[in-house]
């Protein structure tokens, strides 16, 4: 391959080579990233997404749960992930109810009952958000009506579905 000039195949220095390689690398990353960020331009511009922030609540409802989870619930409470304290999260509401069970009587007719020890609990968390945004977190996790989600605080712990997303300037 090489001669005794150091040409490859006779014709080309192999020196040259290397730099006609290198630039061609460099101009091929450069139109990869101007088209990468024309791409991204282009779909926001479609979308409309805006950086505006606006406040979202997010209802989590935890069913059949013992009533003390929800009385470790405090209105203010600030949300917890890892050891971290989240200012920008809080909880704002929390509603405690009896758990609805059916069970069937001796007759074999289905009866729907208040459970005596477990309970409904509901948490209403306060965050910012952009509502324009494709993926919304509440504490750490992607926030979608369905999701199973865990809502911390210092002194609880509730493993929830998320129910309601609502947001409000």
């Amino acid at each position: 391959m090489l001669n005794k000039e150091g040409k490859v195949f006779g014709k080309i220095n192999i020196i040259d080579l290397f730099v006609v390689v290198l630039i061609a690398i460099v101009i091929i990353a450069a139109g990869l990233v101007g088209v990468r960020k024309y791409e991204s331009t282009q779909a926001s511009k479609i979308s409309g997404v805006e950086n505006k922030v606006t406040t979202m609540y997010v209802t989590v409802q935890g069913e059949g749960v013992i009533g003390e989870i929800g009385e470790n619930f405090i209105v203010g409470d600030n949300l917890v992930v890892g050891n971290v304290l989240l200012s920008d999260e809080e909880v704002v509401a929390v509603s405690i109810e009896p758990f609805k069970k059916y069970t069937h009587t001796a007759d074999g007719e289905l009866v729907l009952f208040d459970h005596p020890y477990l309970k409904t609990v509901e948490v209403v968390v306060k965050g910012k958000q952009n509502p324009n945004n494709v993926e919304w977190k509440i504490n750490g996790k992607e926030a979608r009506v369905g999701n199973m989600v865990f809502i911390k605080t210092r002194k609880a712990l509730l493993s929830g579905r998320i129910t309601n997303i609502e947001f409000k300037d």
